[in-house]
């Protein structure tokens, strides 16, 4: 009789915390194959991964038989990094983003959204706020913005 109370006391801890948790989940990080897979507020896009209405996870034009490798985008400050053709990185504060892109040369912008863009942290090695990367492997990026 000890155990079925405990574990009703586990159970009911459990549901309580179900009910309060609800992590973020990144657009284009979870992949899927009916919008019943996502998070709230989500749908499973044409490529196949979890994100909001109208945002585009890769470049379709590639999807079919291209494998897709992991780019961490680190973002330090006010800003974002676009990652054309897939998604975007940043916002209001530091951000750290898993973003699923097609094998080969990639292009991204760091833009304002309220501190200045100062330099490409990791990844990229030009003092412009647009970078392109060959991306064979899983790699990292970085932005900072003061």
């Amino acid at each position: 009789m000890r155990t079925l109370t405990r574990l009703h006391q586990v159970l009911l801890v459990l549901a309580i915390l179900s009910g309060c948790y609800a992590p973020e989940v990144r657009d284009c990080t979870v992949s899927c194959s009916s919008p019943d897979e996502c998070a709230g507020g989500q749908v499973c896009n044409a490529q196949g991964y979890c994100a909001d209405e109208g945002i585009t996870c890769g470049n379709s034009a590639v999807d079919a038989g291209d494998t897709r490798v992991m780019l961490r985008v680190q973002v330090m400050g006010k800003g974002r990094v676009d990652v054309i053709g897939a998604s975007s990185c940043g916002g209001a504060g530091p951000s750290d983003c898993m973003i699923p892109v097609p094998k080969g040369p990639v292009t991204l912008n760091a833009v304002s959204t309220g501190d200045d863009f100062d330099r490409w942290t990791a990844g990229c090695t030009t003092g412009s706020s647009t970078c392109s990367v060959t991306v064979d492997a899983p790699m990292t990026v970085g932005a900072r913005f003061e």
